[in-house]
């Protein structure tokens, strides 16, 4: 009789050397296990080959669809708090949830039709009895860890970080910004005007920040998923700005609490009502005809539970800030964050424009539009767009957004880089990575996560042996924990915290994975780039490559790509088509937080 197992996680590596024959197959879900079997020169295969291109453009194309579970107005009633439905504050997280679960969904389907005998991990048993009931247990090594939080600090030269529950971060955070509020509370000139930044650092945006008392504008700073504070840099700018730091629990009084109280039991109530609606659901969370929904109620529901019941605690410390505040403007990066929602809701029902500013490159393509709309791009629901040139005015125009709402201001974070004057140096090459993410189906395949570290690996291993000193610098909002395997290389350093601008400065060559903005930041700052294709998402290509205003390769060519640029600094610097894109591209070059906050002190 056939047998499969079935990996994921972690496992019993010495009972699998014991009783690998016991198997016909032995199926691989993670890179982890498949690296592990690699190792120990275990034959296996990748899950990878259970799910076909077609089936997974399927599934990226109907999880969009699944993600908007929360727009049924039956399912209003439950959902809908203050105006607020909180199922799409939920969207972004529902992707990251979604997709990687169909994934495997339709890959242990497929393998079930061939093979119903499977044994299998722990983390993988519900998923395979969904199909099958000829399944055991294949012993695993506990891997239940609590959620944790790491945070890189950085005092002088001494870099740290901290790694914290969920819990313990917020109760750190929240004191620390309590305690760092009264200090800086912001001038109390009537004439001023209030503006609000919702989840901005204030490092990155130093020059917003320090020259916003130039315009008589005060800035009160409403930071709840990272710390207003976190070194002496960014303390040192909140104190020099004058600007204000609130959070949640400063803003809560006896009313607020018992709101909150009530609202959360309600709630309660209104989500136990709203799960009895098991048909609408079942037939809701299909694919293939087939319904997912028994398996995937049991993650969904409770993590939909104890998102919204926190929520709530958002609406009410915001409702709370206006109340005690007048705001003339608020300023935002992304209509995607659930602290951005909550206050563009609430903002409308005070009557204050929020602006919404572009915050990093995107890829400009009529295909991206599902995907750009996800992470917030477009100004839905803000008054206005603050592009950084006008090539995106004219992509976020071709989204339907009125021409009205648009205005070419610049990046504010980029006026430093037109401001300086050629004293930099060319110490090592650059790697800005940026590793596989949740809610792409191709980056939850296996093979793509091997491309990905074995292609980083070549990299590495051929520029050490030209003697060249390496820098790798993940990208800061993704984790990336396999980057550790890297440092056996004797040229190679690994830096996490900090801003990668500093670190360009000093590159010989910026060597990237498809579209980033660190493109943009090195061509600025006369860097020579080289683009890696590694994935492709179906977007098509985007402007800053249209334009061939950077050499994209294949690993392949790189090492032939790589002498190129090295031997040709000098022609790169003068590259016509690079100053010709930057006109375009970026408005306001050396003079955009002025101009930001020249429009933001007027409205």
């Amino acid at each position: 009789m056939k047998n499969y197992l079935l990996l994921d996680s972690e496992f019993d590596l010495d009972l699998l050397i014991k009783t690998k024959e016991n198997f016909e197959k032995i199926v691989c879900f993670d890179l982890n296990s498949h690296l592990i079997l690699e190792e120990n020169q275990i034959d296996h295969i990748l899950a990878d080959e259970y799910i076909d291109k077609s089936t997974i453009e399927k599934i990226q194309s109907e999880s969009f669809s699944f993600s908007k579970w929360y727009l049924n107005e039956n399912l209003f009633k439950y959902i809908i708090y203050e105006n607020i439905n909180l199922g799409k504050l939920f969207n972004i997280q529902f992707m990251d949830m979604v997709v990687p679960f169909l994934t495997k969904f339709t890959q242990i389907n497929n393998i079930t039709k061939i093979c119903p005998n499977i044994s299998c991990t722990s983390s993988l048993y519900e998923l395979v009895q969904y199909f099958s009931k000829n399944v055991k247990h294949f012993s695993s090594k506990s891997n239940i860890q609590n959620k944790k939080i790491s945070y890189e600090y950085k005092f002088g030269k001494f870099n740290f970080t901290v790694n914290l529950s969920e819990n313990q971060f917020k109760k750190i955070k929240n004191t620390v910004d309590l305690f760092l509020q009264s200090p800086f509370e912001g001038s109390k000139n009537k004439k001023s005007k209030n503006l609000l930044f919702i989840e901005i650092d204030p490092i990155k945006y130093k020059n917003l920040f320090i020259n916003s008392e130039n315009y008589d504008c005060r800035i009160t700073l409403f930071n709840n998923r990272k710390p207003a504070v976190w070194n002496y840099d960014s303390w040192k700018i909140i104190k020099k700005s004058r600007s204000k730091i609130v959070n949640i629990n400063s803003l809560f009084d006896s009313e607020s609490k018992n709101k909150i109280f009530s609202g959360t039991s309600e709630l309660k109530n209104q989500l136990n009502l709203m799960w009895s609606n098991d048909d609408y659901f079942s037939t809701f969370f299909s694919f293939n005809g087939l319904s997912f929904w028994e398996i995937f109620s049991k993650q969904f529901i409770p993590e939909i539970n104890s998102k919204f019941l926190s929520f709530i605690e958002y609406i009410e410390s915001t409702k709370k800030l206006f109340q005690k505040k007048h705001f003339d403007s608020i300023l935002i990066l992304s209509e995607a964050g659930v602290q951005e929602q909550i206050t563009l809701q609430l903002a409308k029902q005070n009557k204050i424009p929020v602006v919404l500013l572009q915050h990093g490159v995107p890829y400009d393509t009529p295909n991206a539009i599902s995907r750009n709309n996800l992470l917030g791009f477009f100004p839905n629901d803000s008054d206005f767009f603050i592009s950084w040139g006008k090539i995106i005015s004219k992509y976020v125009e071709n989204f339907r957004i009125s021409k009205d709402k648009i205005q070419d201001l610049g990046n504010p974070v980029f006026d430093q880089l037109f401001d300086h004057n050629d004293n930099t140096s060319n110490e090592f090459i650059l790697i800005a990575t940026s590793p596989p993410m949740k809610d792409f189906v191709i980056d939850n395949t296996v093979n793509v996560q091997i491309n990905y570290y074995s292609i980083l690996n070549e990299i590495c291993d051929f520029l050490t042996k030209l003697n060249k000193k390496v820098i790798i610098k993940p990208h800061p909002s993704l984790e990336d924990k396999n980057l550790e395997n890297f440092k056996h290389f004797e040229n190679v350093e690994i830096i996490k915290n900090g801003d990668i601008i500093p670190l360009i400065k000093k590159c010989e060559l910026l060597i990237t994975f498809d579209l980033s903005t660190t493109i943009l930041e090195s061509q600025i700052l006369k860097k020579p780039v080289l683009s890696i294709s590694l994935k492709d998402y179906g977007f098509g290509k985007s402007e800053i490559f249209k334009r061939d205003t950077c050499t994209t390769t294949s690993i392949v060519n790189f090492p032939e790509e790589l002498k190129k640029i090295l031997s040709n600094n000098i022609t790169y610097k003068q590259n016509p088509k690079i100053n010709s894109f930057l006109k375009d591209y970026l408005s306001c070059q050396g003079n955009s937080a002025k101009s930001v906050l020249y429009f933001l002190s007027n409205l």
